[in-house]
């Protein structure tokens, strides 16, 4: 962060966020259940091996839902109690400047 730019944390935590949601962490789950294979998890394997792959497409979007709520819930808690640098966002909230850049359509301002 630099004086000159002092937004420049906040854009890299949010950034970084959504690289995790889309390219990171949170499609671990998600992948593996469209595989139909969770490690160590015979139940949920017998279950998911029942289902199409269009089901199992079905439940990983919601998985990937869930994490992206988890980001978001996270972001409103953190502006919601004023936590730097997320009391200082471009568009309302942390939480609506996270979601225009999952949507990738949004870009930041200059």
């Amino acid at each position: 962060m630099t004086e000159a730019d002092p937004r420049a944390e906040y854009r890299s935590i949010i950034d970084e966020l959504v690289r995790e949601c889309l390219q990171g962490q949170g499609t671990v789950l998600p992948l593996r259940v469209r595989r139909g294979k969770l490690p160590q998890e015979r139940e949920i394997n017998l279950m998911l091996a029942r289902l199409s792959p269009e089901d199992r497409a079905l439940i990983a979007r919601m998985l990937s839902d869930a994490y992206w709520g988890g980001v978001h819930d996270a972001l409103r808690v953190l502006n919601d109690n004023q936590a730097p640098p997320f009391d200082q966002s471009y568009e309302g909230t942390p939480y609506q400047d996270f979601v225009g850049r999952l949507s990738g359509e949004w870009a930041w301002p200059d």
